[in-house]
């Protein structure tokens, strides 16, 4: 009707408009059938008819906000490894998680579409979404729980399956919060997550499941549990149970239109099978003495044969209801069949019970649990009369126990062709290269107890290495079939064994061991890492401490695999960047003539030449770091010097924007992150070999550093100049105060190469930078008080010398409040510097014979003022005894310490008859009053200082600048 009212001008665009827009949902909900049958064809339909476009963020905006679309086959698309740049841009682009706890992002990311079935493609999801989450709340509050991404990516995989156990109708015994907590322990960065922030956490995904945004049931256990963690039997039981359910439903909504009430039933049909377990509980040791003792008595086949499949039956009920005692009960009694511990005659109740352990192994493994490791320990036994039976050489290690060691020989490799001629060479290599089958559970049962088997391998004399062997492969088969949050846990494991094992005594097992860790880091570096993640700091942490072992050899291996790796997947590197470096760091604790440290030391060379953007992306710190290891050496000759210059490569390489982009137009381009971070670690590394270094590369670092900062201290601020100077540069004077007046050689090479050109190239600094560096003015004054005050005249003068040459290059700049500081110093140097203790001291004579015989013959000659002056006291000794003291007249201490002559005594009056005079002594002439020369010097180089400040007030300050002067400052000089 309303068309019939439109003008005939008017009723065609409206017509095309309205034919237009069914032809657009004709071919939306014909697209919609294709995505859901196939994803890349439905996308492909889409862009061909206009509906959606062809970049990634074209494509990602059209699957979040296309109503209609099969959420599950959106999931599955996003997951794909060729569609890394949508998913990259879905979350990118549609997501701000900023400011948000993590489950409730996590809830908003995975309510638009559901997780697919596949492992791989939900570990790149939650890979992204760790990534965007770690980076949107790096700086709040939020993000202040987080180690790095690694710890994001592990809780947020830890929330899902949260969900599943705690809403799953599959699994009775839910997980408490406790056993949760227990689970993350250690998973943020090695360190634990707030236990009030789990705590939350968990209430919140306790009171409500994960949704989609349809308010549909994300089934969890469906999606990812049961292709991750479930065998087939058991998907096959969810989906059942899942149709079960929605039958159910569907049935309820029936019943409950009708009016009338359902009758009841007295029978009630038990579906789940937990209720076995009670029963099971009860029977298993009544059953296992029935098996044990049948199997044991008996020669009939089909009755050994039934037996089997009840200790088969027994071990897999166990391990579903994880009835510990029961599992470990049925597994040793079957192992004791198998004869495998002992020599004897191997019969065939023994092949059978082999037979039966090797099939529970390919069928039950993920229901052995602490089994394993008896299980393992029977296999390693197995293996072993394998390769004696092939021809191999007996293994005394293992240690025999039988009387006669040629007669338990002879039987050991008569049972071992036996057991070569009933079983296949790939029985024992099936159950490791079948191990990507097991769930995560099971993976990680298993490689727990293959490598404490391993650990006693190892521990025998000599070294047995099968299962470490057997590690490798094992290793080799789950690393890239594995999600990265159950790798990670089984790495965590391997890692620490393979590190054992590098560092064993015996160089056969350290050098297999870090040959192996090679292979698997060469296939490991193969897979891309994305940014803020440490999966390879982490693979290739063992290579630091088996670099660290006793071994020179072993040592130079890890060298060198490190280097292959470096030259053949340098591209690749990423967080691994990290444990090379620290490797190559520690070897320069060795002596110089090592030829592993000189291989090092060229391998950092050549990351420096060849690799530097790739290594100084995320790691600058950790390289300069490393060259600061050889710099501050004392025992490396030439390589020093040649580290600390690559130090200052460094620096012009990050001066120049080679670690990160300078924007021309900034005029201070390091301020704030990454600046701090970057110049920090380059001034440090130079104070740090100026501090331990030998005297020769304490020069070269002390002229490289000021270089350093005279050339590129414009670009900094005054935070960065203030960091440096506090944190780095003062390290340089550290102990400058507790030096005396009579240092040591090797303090006073200190002070001539190191303090007093540290000192000057502070003050250059200053006078370079005066402006930026006008807030420093009060550290580097009392840097200078310092060295002035000091007891040692060089360095006294020397800090006197400085502070002339700062006053004379900067005084017509000064401002006020910089006039005030300087003023203030000089006013507090002049006052305790001044030798005021002259007046005041009295030295006993006991305390001066002491004084005298310490140093080592009295009065040195090189005070002749003081050598003079004992003289005259002994000729006047003499004298007094022929003739009388004379008063004593004017002079005094003071006239001595002025003049190397003591003035001349008048003659005393005559005295009267009546009553003639006492002898008085003369108070100069006492011994109890003279001064040791030590005490004399100090004062006098005192002194000398206050005269120096003085000319330097006079010549710098009232001369020149008098007129610049405020009157605080006038009175305060004056």
């Amino acid at each position: 009707d309303e068309l019939l009212l439109v003008t005939p001008q008017l009723a065609a665009p409206v017509t095309d408009k309205f034919e237009q827009q069914k032809r657009m949902k004709m071919l939306l909900e014909h697209g919609k059938q294709k995505f859901k049958q196939k994803p890349r064809i439905g996308i492909s339909y889409f862009q061909d008819h206009g509906l959606c476009g062809t970049s990634p963020e074209e494509i990602a905006h059209f699957l979040r906000h296309s109503p209609g679309l099969d959420k599950s086959k959106i999931g599955e698309y996003l997951g794909e490894v060729k569609y890394l740049n949508v998913l990259y841009a879905y979350v990118d682009t549609l997501f701000d998680w900023t400011g948000m706890d993590i489950d409730i992002a996590l809830r908003d990311f995975l309510q638009h579409f559901r997780l697919p079935g596949e492992a791989q493609k939900i570990d790149r999801m939650m890979e992204k979404f760790a990534e965007r989450y770690y980076n949107d709340n790096e700086e709040n509050e939020y993000g202040k729980y987080f180690g790095n991404a690694d710890a994001v990516y592990l809780l947020a995989f830890a929330i899902i399956m949260l969900a599943t156990d705690l809403h799953s109708s599959q699994i009775a015994k839910k997980i408490t919060f406790d056993e949760w907590k227990t689970n993350l322990k250690g998973l943020n960065d090695a360190k634990d997550f707030s236990e009030s922030a789990l705590n939350e956490i968990f209430t919140r995904i306790s009171a409500e499941e994960l949704k989609l945004s349809d308010n549909a049931m994300t089934t969890m256990q469906a999606d990812t549990s049961s292709t991750t963690f479930m065998n087939e039997k058991q998907r096959t039981a969810a989906f059942r149970k899942e149709t079960s359910e929605m039958v159910k439903k569907a049935q309820e909504l029936i019943v409950s239109t009708q009016e009338n009430s359902p009758e009841e039933s007295a029978y009630f049909r038990a579906v789940d099978p937990i209720y076995a377990r009670p029963m099971f509980e009860v029977a298993w040791a009544p059953m296992l003495a029935a098996f044990s003792v049948v199997f044991e008595n008996s020669e009939d086949p089909d009755v050994l044969t039934r037996c089997l499949e009840g200790f088969k039956a027994a071990i897999r009920v166990a391990g579903i209801f994880a009835i510990e005692d029961a599992t470990g009960t049925f597994i040793t009694s079957l192992l004791r069949f198998t004869g495998l511990d002992n020599i004897h005659h191997l019969d065939e109740k023994n092949f059978l019970a082999i037979q039966t352990l090797l099939h529970i192994t390919h069928t039950d493994g993920n229901h052995l649990g602490e089994g394993w490791t008896l299980v393992l320990s029977s296999i390693s036994q197995f293996g072993r009369m394998c390769l004696i039976g092939s021809g191999g050489a007996l293994d005394d290690g293992l240690g025999d126990s039988l009387p006669s060691k040629k007669e338990s020989a002879t039987l050991l490799r008569s049972n071992a062709e036996s057991l070569v001629g009933r079983f296949r060479s790939d029985d024992v290599d099936l159950i490791f290269s079948q191990s990507k089958r097991l769930s995560s559970t099971g993976i990680l049962d298993m490689v727990q107890a293959l490598c404490a088997v391993s650990h006693d391998e190892l521990s025998m004399s000599p070294p047995r290495i099968f299962s470490l062997q057997k590690t490798l492969e094992l290793a080799v088969e789950n690393m890239s079939g594995r999600i990265r949050i159950v790798w990670s846990r089984i790495w965590m494991m391997l890692a620490d064994h393979f590190a054992y094992a590098g560092c064993h005594k015996s160089k056969k097992v350290a050098v297999f061991a870090t040959d192996s860790l090679r292979l698997l880091s060469m296939k490991f570096l193969e897979m891309d890492e994305l940014s803020h993640f440490n999966f390879q700091k982490s693979f290739l942490k063992p290579f630091e401490a088996i670099s660290k072992t006793k071994s020179r050899f072993v040592r130079e291996y890890v060298v060198e695999c490190l280097a292959l790796m470096v030259r053949a997947k340098a591209g690749n590197i990423r967080s691994g960047w990290k444990s090379i470096l620290s490797v190559f760091a520690a070897q320069a604790s060795l002596p110089k003539n090592e030829s592993i440290v000189t291989r090092s030391f060229d391998m950092l060379l050549e990351i420096i030449d060849q690799f530097f953007p790739l290594a100084a992306e995320q790691f600058f710190p950790d390289l300069v770091n490393a060259l600061a290891s050889y710099a501050s050496a004392r025992r490396l000759g030439e390589l020093s010097p040649k580290a600390i210059r690559s130090i200052r490569t460094c620096a012009d390489k990050l001066a120049s924007g080679e670690v990160i982009p300078i924007p021309e137009s900034n005029p201070h381009p390091f301020q704030g992150k990454p600046g701090y971070e970057l110049w920090f670690p380059v001034v440090d590394a130079l104070v740090r070999t100026i501090s331990t270094a030998n005297v020769n590369n304490r020069r070269i670092a002390t002229k490289t550093l000021f270089k350093v900062l005279r050339s590129y201290g414009h670009f900094f601020d005054e935070s960065l100049w203030l960091l440096l100077f506090r944190g780095a540069l003062v390290k340089i004077f550290d102990g400058l105060e507790d030096i005396g007046p009579s240092p040591t050689a090797e303090v006073q090479d200190w002070l001539m190469y190191t303090c007093f050109k540290a000192m000057h190239g502070v003050v250059n600094l200053y006078s370079k930078f005066e402006k930026p560096l006008s807030f420093l003015l009060t550290d580097i004054l009392q840097l200078l008080k310092n060295a002035i005050l000091n007891s040692n005249e060089t360095l006294a003068t020397f800090g006197a010398t400085t502070l002339e040459t700062l006053i004379q290059d900067n005084a017509g700049e000064f401002t006020t409040k910089e006039w005030t500081a300087l003023v203030e110093a000089l006013a507090d140097i002049l006052t305790r510097n001044s030798p005021t203790g002259i007046f005041e001291l009295k030295i006993k004579k006991s305390e001066y014979r002491k004084r005298k015989l310490s140093h080592s013959g009295g009065i040195p000659a090189e005070d002749p003022a003081l050598a003079a002056r004992r003289r005259k006291v002994k000729a006047d000794k003499k004298k007094r005894e022929k003739k009388p003291a004379p008063q004593p007249s004017g002079g005094g201490f003071f006239s001595f310490f002025s003049s190397a002559k003591a003035p001349e005594v008048e003659p005393a009056p005559p005295p009267r008859e009546a009553t003639p005079p006492l002898p008085q002594p003369h108070p100069v002439e006492r011994e109890e009053d003279l001064i040791p020369s030590d005490v004399v010097s100090l004062l006098v180089g005192q002194a000398r200082i206050q005269a120096m400040l003085m000319h330097l007030i006079h010549m710098r300050i009232v001369t020149n600048h008098w007129t610049h002067l405020a009157p605080a400052h006038v009175d305060k000089i004056t």
